[in-house]
């Protein structure tokens, strides 16, 4: 494990700022919640909160260390948090009370289950149904109803996802916003950057809907508003957009020369430690991790209007890519870069 420590600058609307120095390496992060706050974990297992000039830190099991591998948040005011022992956590904000506990006896068996590598929650509201993806290919239901964990009945397995003899692990989840019956999984973290996958299940069949094979190992996926669209990042440099029902590429774009910190080598962006293994064959190809998407749609309704993808090109390049959407009855994509924020 990096023990490395990161710094996190925060400033507010309202003018105020702060720097403050962590004791790991950031390994997670969670941007905005609806109250305004950012969270961050680190690979020491703490959480920080920050707000309008305001900072809270509580920190978990920081004598025995446990990354902290991913935050999503939950209606009203909490967080769900999943460490690298398979532990998750339910936390009151701002102030990190602890509300439930889930150990990692209670419910994943590593060597069936495998280890928590992605955690979606959907439109959070008073019922909070989480969806667990874990290294083995295994998709594990969440209901967190006021201050307390329960385990559904209801799994998706890698064999029900058709992904049980590739050694893929499932590296993001979505729900299609236009008909919330397809869940949506990504995968990557194979034996290859090269080697991903997407896989679109049916939960009111129980059976698999949709699948293609991606340009890279997947490491974030995001919905266009109307459904149709799937835009995927990829480890090795690609942004794909797929429409679902045809079940084809519309446009792809790739990352190789856009590398503009030279000082970037993966060590302290985020990312496990097994990602550091395929950062030297990026380097030498010139290509850089994307490594998330946001999908911003139009504020008008006007067909005219473009959306906006966001995209997080290594750990300082970023970049805005401009989606017309409305020009094509197949939503075709067409992307230019604007300049890079570092």
């Amino acid at each position: 494990m990096d023990n490395k420590c990161d710094c996190i600058d925060v400033s507010s609307c309202s003018g105020k700022s702060f720097h403050h120095t962590l004791t790991h390496a950031i390994s997670n992060s969670l941007p905005s919640t609806p109250q305004g706050l950012i969270v961050v974990g680190t690979q020491g297992g703490a959480i920080y909160v920050y707000g309008d000039g305001f900072q809270f830190v509580r920190t978990w099991l920081i004598d025995d260390p446990n990354e902290v591998v991913s935050i999503i948040p939950l209606h009203p005011n909490k967080i769900l948090v999943a460490f690298a022992d398979n532990s998750l956590v339910a936390l009151e904000l701002p102030t990190l009370e602890v509300l439930d506990l889930l150990p990692p006896s209670a419910w994943l068996s590593p060597k069936k289950d495998g280890d928590i590598t992605s955690l979606y929650c959907d439109l959070p509201s008073e019922k909070n149904f989480v969806f667990c993806g874990t290294s083995e290919g295994n998709v594990y239901i969440l209901d967190i109803m006021e201050s307390q964990i329960r385990i559904c009945d209801y799994s998706i397995l890698a064999t029900d996802w058709g992904i049980n003899n590739t050694k893929l692990a499932i590296t993001d989840i979505q729900i299609n916003p236009r008909n919330d019956r397809f869940l949506t999984i990504g995968c990557g973290d194979g034996p290859s950057i090269s080697q991903g996958m997407i896989c679109v299940f049916d939960l009111e069949k129980h059976k698999l809907y949709k699948q293609f094979k991606t340009a890279g190992a997947v490491s974030n996926i995001t919905y266009h508003h109307m459904g149709e669209v799937l835009y995927v990042a990829t480890r090795n440099g690609y942004l794909q957009s797929i429409n679902i029902e045809k079940g084809s590429v519309i446009n792809s774009w790739h990352s190789k020369g856009e590398l503009l910190d030279d000082d970037d080598n993966g060590s302290n962006d985020g990312d496990s430690d097994g990602d550091n293994e395929d950062e030297s064959e990026r380097q030498s190809k010139g290509i850089v991790a994307i490594r998330k998407l946001s999908w911003l749609a139009p504020q008008t309704t006007n067909p005219h209007d473009t959306g906006c993808l966001f995209a997080l090109l290594s750990k300082l390049s970023f970049y805005v890519l401009i989606c017309n959407v409305y020009t094509n009855p197949i939503l075709s994509l067409s992307l230019s870069l604007s300049h890079s924020l570092s």
